[in-house]
Protein backbone atom coordinates (compact mmCIF):
# COMPACT_ATOMS: atom_id res chain seq x y z
CA UNK A 1 0.00 0.00 0.00
CA UNK A 2 1.57 3.22 -1.14
CA UNK A 3 1.38 6.53 0.71
CA UNK A 4 0.48 9.78 -0.98
CA UNK A 5 2.52 12.93 -0.31
CA UNK A 6 0.20 14.13 2.45
CA UNK A 7 0.43 10.77 4.19
CA UNK A 8 4.22 10.67 3.84
CA UNK A 9 4.42 14.04 5.59
CA UNK A 10 2.10 12.80 8.34
CA UNK A 11 4.19 9.65 8.75
CA UNK A 12 7.36 11.73 9.13
CA UNK A 13 5.67 13.90 11.74
CA UNK A 14 4.34 11.03 13.87
CA UNK A 15 7.65 9.14 13.72
CA UNK A 16 9.38 12.13 15.27
CA UNK A 17 6.93 12.10 18.20
CA UNK A 18 6.53 8.40 18.96
CA UNK A 19 8.54 6.09 21.24
CA UNK A 20 11.27 3.99 19.67
CA UNK A 21 9.29 0.79 20.34
CA UNK A 22 5.59 0.54 19.46
CA UNK A 23 3.13 -2.25 20.28
CA UNK A 24 -0.04 -2.27 18.19
CA UNK A 25 -2.50 -4.20 20.37
CA UNK A 26 -5.08 -4.95 17.68
CA UNK A 27 -3.89 -6.40 14.35
CA UNK A 28 -5.81 -8.99 12.29
CA UNK A 29 -3.93 -11.47 10.15
CA UNK A 30 -4.68 -14.56 8.07
CA UNK A 31 -2.85 -16.55 5.39
CA UNK A 32 -3.43 -16.00 1.71
CA UNK A 33 -6.37 -17.99 0.39
CA UNK A 34 -5.74 -19.58 -2.99
CA UNK A 35 -8.34 -18.56 -5.55
CA UNK A 36 -9.68 -15.66 -3.45
CA UNK A 37 -9.16 -11.95 -3.94
CA UNK A 38 -7.78 -9.87 -1.09
CA UNK A 39 -10.86 -7.62 -1.06
CA UNK A 40 -14.30 -9.11 -0.52
CA UNK A 41 -16.37 -7.22 -3.07
CA UNK A 42 -19.62 -8.49 -1.54
CA UNK A 43 -18.88 -7.21 1.97
CA UNK A 44 -21.87 -5.45 3.52
CA UNK A 45 -19.90 -4.07 6.50
CA UNK A 46 -16.26 -2.89 6.86
CA UNK A 47 -15.45 -5.86 9.11
CA UNK A 48 -15.98 -8.28 6.20
CA UNK A 49 -13.98 -6.23 3.70
CA UNK A 50 -10.97 -8.56 3.52
CA UNK A 51 -10.97 -12.26 2.65
CA UNK A 52 -7.47 -12.56 4.13
CA UNK A 53 -4.49 -10.41 5.02
CA UNK A 54 -1.10 -12.13 5.41
CA UNK A 55 1.62 -11.04 7.81
CA UNK A 56 3.95 -10.04 4.96
CA UNK A 57 1.61 -7.24 3.88
CA UNK A 58 1.51 -5.88 7.43
CA UNK A 59 5.31 -5.95 7.62
CA UNK A 60 5.55 -4.01 4.36
CA UNK A 61 3.21 -1.35 5.73
CA UNK A 62 5.09 -1.12 9.06
CA UNK A 63 8.42 -0.65 7.27
CA UNK A 64 7.01 1.99 4.93
CA UNK A 65 5.31 4.06 7.63
CA UNK A 66 7.46 3.56 10.71
CA UNK A 67 10.88 2.98 9.11
CA UNK A 68 13.48 2.80 11.90
CA UNK A 69 10.98 2.41 14.76
CA UNK A 70 10.55 -1.07 16.22
CA UNK A 71 6.97 -2.17 15.57
CA UNK A 72 5.44 -5.10 17.49
CA UNK A 73 1.93 -6.39 16.76
CA UNK A 74 -0.52 -8.23 18.98
CA UNK A 75 -1.91 -10.46 16.28
CA UNK A 76 -5.19 -12.35 15.93
CA UNK A 77 -7.24 -13.88 13.17
CA UNK A 78 -10.40 -12.79 11.38
CA UNK A 79 -13.94 -13.38 12.67
CA UNK A 80 -15.39 -16.71 11.55
CA UNK A 81 -12.02 -18.14 10.56
CA UNK A 82 -10.62 -18.85 14.01
CA UNK A 83 -9.71 -22.55 13.75
CA UNK A 84 -7.21 -22.26 10.91
CA UNK A 85 -6.03 -18.81 11.91
CA UNK A 86 -4.86 -19.80 15.39
CA UNK A 87 -2.28 -22.21 13.99
CA UNK A 88 -1.11 -19.52 11.55
CA UNK A 89 -0.87 -16.89 14.30
CA UNK A 90 1.10 -19.25 16.55
CA UNK A 91 3.46 -20.04 13.67
CA UNK A 92 4.04 -16.32 13.08
CA UNK A 93 4.85 -15.72 16.75
CA UNK A 94 7.47 -18.49 16.63
CA UNK A 95 8.97 -17.12 13.42
CA UNK A 96 8.87 -13.37 14.09
CA UNK A 97 9.80 -11.87 17.45
CA UNK A 98 7.58 -8.85 16.79
CA UNK A 99 4.38 -10.92 16.61
CA UNK A 100 2.44 -11.53 19.86
CA UNK A 101 -0.21 -14.28 19.41
CA UNK A 102 -3.84 -13.92 20.53
CA UNK A 103 -6.12 -16.97 20.53
CA UNK A 104 -9.35 -16.36 18.60
CA UNK A 105 -12.34 -18.55 19.28
CA UNK A 106 -16.07 -18.63 18.60
CA UNK A 107 -16.55 -21.34 21.22
CA UNK A 108 -14.83 -22.33 24.45
CA UNK A 109 -11.08 -22.25 23.80
CA UNK A 110 -9.25 -25.54 23.86
CA UNK A 111 -7.31 -26.48 27.00
CA UNK A 112 -3.77 -25.21 27.15
CA UNK A 113 -4.30 -22.12 25.01
CA UNK A 114 -2.96 -19.92 27.80
CA UNK A 115 0.45 -21.59 27.66
CA UNK A 116 0.90 -20.69 23.99
CA UNK A 117 -1.06 -17.47 23.51
CA UNK A 118 -0.85 -14.08 25.22
CA UNK A 119 -4.58 -13.44 25.30
CA UNK A 120 -8.03 -14.44 24.08
CA UNK A 121 -10.60 -12.81 21.84
CA UNK A 122 -14.13 -14.03 21.16
CA UNK A 123 -16.47 -12.18 18.79
CA UNK A 124 -20.15 -11.41 19.26
CA UNK A 125 -22.29 -12.89 16.52
CA UNK A 126 -24.52 -10.77 14.30
CA UNK A 127 -27.48 -11.91 16.36
CA UNK A 128 -25.79 -10.89 19.60
CA UNK A 129 -24.90 -7.47 18.19
CA UNK A 130 -28.49 -6.81 17.14
CA UNK A 131 -30.17 -8.02 20.34
CA UNK A 132 -30.80 -5.64 23.22
CA UNK A 133 -30.71 -8.68 25.53
CA UNK A 134 -27.16 -9.76 24.67
CA UNK A 135 -24.66 -9.93 27.51
CA UNK A 136 -20.87 -10.11 27.67
CA UNK A 137 -21.21 -13.61 29.12
CA UNK A 138 -22.98 -14.66 25.92
CA UNK A 139 -19.79 -13.82 24.02
CA UNK A 140 -17.31 -14.94 26.70
CA UNK A 141 -18.98 -17.88 28.50
CA UNK A 142 -17.99 -18.68 32.08
CA UNK A 143 -15.59 -21.43 31.06
CA UNK A 144 -13.59 -19.05 28.88
CA UNK A 145 -13.42 -16.41 31.61
CA UNK A 146 -12.34 -18.95 34.23
CA UNK A 147 -9.64 -20.22 31.89
CA UNK A 148 -8.32 -16.70 31.23
CA UNK A 149 -8.44 -15.87 34.94
CA UNK A 150 -6.49 -19.00 35.93
CA UNK A 151 -3.79 -18.33 33.35
CA UNK A 152 -3.83 -14.56 34.09
CA UNK A 153 -4.30 -13.77 30.42
CA UNK A 154 -5.89 -10.72 28.84
CA UNK A 155 -9.11 -10.83 26.89
CA UNK A 156 -9.77 -8.43 24.03
CA UNK A 157 -13.45 -7.70 24.43
CA UNK A 158 -15.56 -6.54 21.49
CA UNK A 159 -18.80 -5.68 23.26
CA UNK A 160 -22.05 -6.86 21.65
CA UNK A 161 -23.33 -3.26 21.75
CA UNK A 162 -21.57 -0.40 23.55
CA UNK A 163 -20.01 0.41 26.91
CA UNK A 164 -23.18 2.16 28.11
CA UNK A 165 -25.22 -1.00 27.56
CA UNK A 166 -22.79 -3.32 29.35
CA UNK A 167 -21.22 -1.25 32.13
CA UNK A 168 -22.84 -3.06 35.10
CA UNK A 169 -21.99 -6.54 33.83
CA UNK A 170 -18.46 -5.46 32.89
CA UNK A 171 -17.77 -4.13 36.40
CA UNK A 172 -19.14 -7.32 37.94
CA UNK A 173 -16.96 -9.53 35.72
CA UNK A 174 -13.86 -7.43 36.42
CA UNK A 175 -14.42 -7.92 40.15
CA UNK A 176 -15.15 -11.64 39.80
CA UNK A 177 -12.10 -12.34 37.61
CA UNK A 178 -9.24 -10.16 38.92
CA UNK A 179 -6.64 -12.20 37.02
CA UNK A 180 -7.99 -10.99 33.66
CA UNK A 181 -7.04 -7.73 31.99
CA UNK A 182 -10.24 -6.72 30.20
CA UNK A 183 -9.13 -4.75 27.12
CA UNK A 184 -12.26 -3.08 25.76
CA UNK A 185 -11.83 -2.85 21.99
CA UNK A 186 -12.81 0.24 20.00
CA UNK A 187 -13.22 2.32 23.18
CA UNK A 188 -16.34 0.31 23.96
CA UNK A 189 -17.73 0.92 20.44
CA UNK A 190 -17.83 4.68 21.04
CA UNK A 191 -16.24 6.42 18.04
CA UNK A 192 -17.08 10.05 18.85
CA UNK A 193 -16.74 11.85 22.17
CA UNK A 194 -19.85 12.34 24.32
CA UNK A 195 -20.14 14.21 27.58
CA UNK A 196 -21.68 11.26 29.41
CA UNK A 197 -18.60 9.20 28.54
CA UNK A 198 -16.96 11.01 31.43
CA UNK A 199 -19.47 9.47 33.85
CA UNK A 200 -18.80 5.99 32.48
CA UNK A 201 -15.04 6.45 32.80
CA UNK A 202 -15.46 7.69 36.35
CA UNK A 203 -17.45 4.56 37.19
CA UNK A 204 -14.79 2.34 35.63
CA UNK A 205 -11.82 4.07 37.28
CA UNK A 206 -11.70 1.90 40.46
CA UNK A 207 -11.67 -1.30 38.36
CA UNK A 208 -7.94 -1.33 37.58
CA UNK A 209 -8.17 -4.41 35.32
CA UNK A 210 -10.43 -2.66 32.77
CA UNK A 211 -8.55 -0.94 29.96
CA UNK A 212 -9.40 0.42 26.50
CA UNK A 213 -7.80 0.16 23.08
CA UNK A 214 -7.94 2.77 20.33
CA UNK A 215 -8.79 0.46 17.41
CA UNK A 216 -10.39 2.63 14.69
CA UNK A 217 -10.71 5.60 17.08
CA UNK A 218 -9.76 8.91 15.45
CA UNK A 219 -11.38 11.33 17.91
CA UNK A 220 -8.71 13.14 19.95
CA UNK A 221 -11.35 14.52 22.33
CA UNK A 222 -12.57 11.05 23.24
CA UNK A 223 -9.02 9.80 23.76
CA UNK A 224 -8.12 12.90 25.77
CA UNK A 225 -11.18 12.48 28.00
CA UNK A 226 -10.14 8.88 28.67
CA UNK A 227 -6.58 9.86 29.58
CA UNK A 228 -7.79 12.69 31.81
CA UNK A 229 -10.19 10.39 33.68
CA UNK A 230 -8.21 7.14 33.87
CA UNK A 231 -4.62 8.23 33.39
CA UNK A 232 -2.31 7.02 30.63
CA UNK A 233 -1.90 3.55 32.17
CA UNK A 234 -5.32 2.33 31.07
CA UNK A 235 -5.15 3.00 27.33
CA UNK A 236 -3.47 0.86 24.65
CA UNK A 237 -2.68 1.86 21.10
CA UNK A 238 -4.56 -0.47 18.78
CA UNK A 239 -5.30 0.03 15.10
CA UNK A 240 -7.61 -2.79 13.90
CA UNK A 241 -5.32 -3.24 10.87
CA UNK A 242 -5.88 -4.04 8.03
CA UNK A 243 -9.25 -2.27 8.37
CA UNK A 244 -7.35 0.86 9.44
CA UNK A 245 -5.51 0.85 6.10
CA UNK A 246 -8.49 2.36 4.29
CA UNK A 247 -8.72 6.09 3.63
CA UNK A 248 -11.78 7.47 5.36
CA UNK A 249 -13.38 9.39 8.20
CA UNK A 250 -16.34 9.18 10.56
CA UNK A 251 -19.49 11.27 10.39
CA UNK A 252 -22.80 11.37 12.25
CA UNK A 253 -26.07 10.70 10.48
CA UNK A 254 -29.47 9.81 11.95
CA UNK A 255 -27.93 9.65 15.45
CA UNK A 256 -25.43 7.03 14.31
CA UNK A 257 -21.68 7.24 13.71
CA UNK A 258 -20.84 5.97 10.24
CA UNK A 259 -17.66 5.55 8.24
CA UNK A 260 -17.03 7.31 4.94
CA UNK A 261 -14.45 5.86 2.57
CA UNK A 262 -12.46 7.21 -0.36
CA UNK A 263 -13.13 4.01 -2.31
CA UNK A 264 -16.72 3.08 -3.11
CA UNK A 265 -16.76 -0.24 -1.28
CA UNK A 266 -19.94 -2.32 -1.38
CA UNK A 267 -20.85 -1.25 2.17
CA UNK A 268 -20.66 2.46 1.26
CA UNK A 269 -23.96 4.18 0.46
CA UNK A 270 -23.85 5.24 -3.20
CA UNK A 271 -25.80 8.49 -2.78
CA UNK A 272 -23.68 9.53 0.22
CA UNK A 273 -20.48 8.70 -1.64
CA UNK A 274 -21.49 10.99 -4.51
CA UNK A 275 -22.03 13.81 -2.01
CA UNK A 276 -18.54 13.62 -0.49
CA UNK A 277 -16.55 12.11 -3.39
CA UNK A 278 -14.58 15.28 -4.19
CA UNK A 279 -13.80 15.92 -0.52
CA UNK A 280 -12.76 12.29 -0.09
CA UNK A 281 -9.66 12.90 -2.20
CA UNK A 282 -8.19 14.50 0.93
CA UNK A 283 -8.93 11.52 3.18
CA UNK A 284 -5.90 9.93 4.85
CA UNK A 285 -5.33 6.41 6.07
CA UNK A 286 -7.35 5.84 9.23
CA UNK A 287 -4.23 4.20 10.70
CA UNK A 288 -2.43 7.54 10.60
CA UNK A 289 -5.50 9.38 11.91
CA UNK A 290 -5.60 7.10 14.98
CA UNK A 291 -2.01 7.91 15.86
CA UNK A 292 -2.49 11.63 15.21
CA UNK A 293 -5.51 11.58 17.53
CA UNK A 294 -3.50 9.94 20.33
CA UNK A 295 -0.62 12.39 19.94
CA UNK A 296 -3.04 15.33 19.87
CA UNK A 297 -4.86 14.09 22.96
CA UNK A 298 -1.63 13.61 24.91
CA UNK A 299 -0.52 17.15 24.02
CA UNK A 300 -3.89 18.58 25.01
CA UNK A 301 -3.90 16.82 28.40
CA UNK A 302 -0.26 17.34 29.37
CA UNK A 303 0.71 20.46 27.41
CA UNK A 304 4.33 21.14 26.54
CA UNK A 305 5.76 19.17 29.47
CA UNK A 306 8.01 16.17 29.93
CA UNK A 307 4.94 14.16 30.95
CA UNK A 308 4.06 13.89 27.27
CA UNK A 309 6.95 11.50 26.69
CA UNK A 310 5.93 9.31 29.64
CA UNK A 311 2.30 9.22 28.52
CA UNK A 312 3.23 8.18 24.97
CA UNK A 313 5.56 5.49 26.31
CA UNK A 314 2.68 4.01 28.32
CA UNK A 315 0.07 4.18 25.54
CA UNK A 316 2.22 3.05 22.62
CA UNK A 317 4.37 0.48 24.41
CA UNK A 318 4.53 -0.08 28.18
CA UNK A 319 0.86 -0.88 28.88
CA UNK A 320 0.75 -3.62 26.25
CA UNK A 321 4.15 -4.94 27.32
CA UNK A 322 2.99 -5.22 30.93
CA UNK A 323 -0.19 -7.05 29.95
CA UNK A 324 1.27 -9.47 27.43
CA UNK A 325 4.72 -10.06 28.92
CA UNK A 326 3.64 -13.22 30.74
CA UNK A 327 3.46 -15.29 27.57
CA UNK A 328 5.86 -18.18 26.97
Amino acid sequence: MGLNEKEKETARMIRSQMPHIIIDSHVHCSPKKRGQALINEAASIPGNMFNFFPWGKHRSFFRRVFCDLQYIATTLGFPGKDESNNAYILHLSRTYKNCIPIFLSSNLPEKGWGRLFAGLKMYPSSRQKSSAESKISDVFPEGALKSADRSKRAIILHLPRDIFSHIEELLALAAKYPGISFIIAHMGNIYKDRKDMGDILGTIKPAKNILFDTAMITDAQLIGRTIAKLGCGRLLFGSDAPFSYIRGRYFEAENKIRLQSLIKFSWVNTAEHCDYEKEAKNFKLIHLNIIEAILGAVKEVFGETSRQRTAKEFIFHANAKNIFQGRD
